[in-house]
């Protein structure tokens, strides 16, 4: 278990920014065989919020799990989990997961796998799925982080997916995403042309 003291302490934030939440907290685990060191870790945050000046971020729950080997004699670490879950109560609002084992070699900055394309979701090597966040929600994190986008639209919700792979060696990342804003009504527009919701697609 870790105070918000501590957690801010550890991030370096500053007075300005800092985290806050109801409960943090962790486990870490390791256990060596011969040079291989089996490495599993989790983080829970409960009612997390980022607090910059006077705004706030809506309160939510986030887990991370991450599980894998380090090995001693090639610097060879191989994650074979790593899973992020951010939800708001019972309605998830981000879930994060590695789609196949990924090995960093420590002495090259190197990250070896088989190459693939992010056009290709099922075989990028992670993955980030967005789950239908408010544009009202978007705004109150936006205004913490000093991102004035969306003014515009009054309502909708954002959904879609974002994957991430790594290439030439490790030295360059791809990412690809699919966002959709639906159900999308404009600020401007009067009674007569807010109807029907519209939809905002990015690829």
């Amino acid at each position: 278990e870790m105070t918000d003291a501590a957690f801010n302490l550890f991030l370096n934030n500053d007075g300005a920014f800092r985290l806050r939440s109801a409960h943090m907290g962790g486990s870490l685990y390791m256990h060596a065989i011969g040079e291989r060191y089996d490495v599993r870790s989790t983080f829970t945050g409960q009612k997390l919020q980022a607090v910059l000046g006077e705004n706030t971020t809506p309160p939510l729950d986030i887990d991370v799990a991450q599980a894998g080997i380090f090995d001693i004699a090639s610097r060879n670490i191989t994650l074979d989990i790593f899973e992020l879950r951010v939800a708001k109560g019972d309605h998830v609002r981000l879930a994060g997961e590695l789609k196949h084992s990924l090995t960093i070699n420590l002495d090259t900055d190197g990250v070896t796998h088989t190459g693939v394309s992010t056009q290709d979701a099922s075989q990028a090597d992670w993955m980030l799925t967005v789950y239908d966040i408010s544009v009202a929600e978007l705004r109150q994190w936006g205004a913490v982080f000093g991102w004035n986008g969306l003014r515009g639209i009054r309502t909708g919700q954002l959904g879609g997916i974002v994957t991430a792979s790594s290439r030439d060696n490790g030295t360059a990342l791809d990412l690809n995403t699919r966002l959709t804003i639906s159900n999308v009504r404009m600020a401007s527009a009067d009674k007569s042309s807010d109807r029907a919701p519209l939809k905002f697609a990015n690829d």
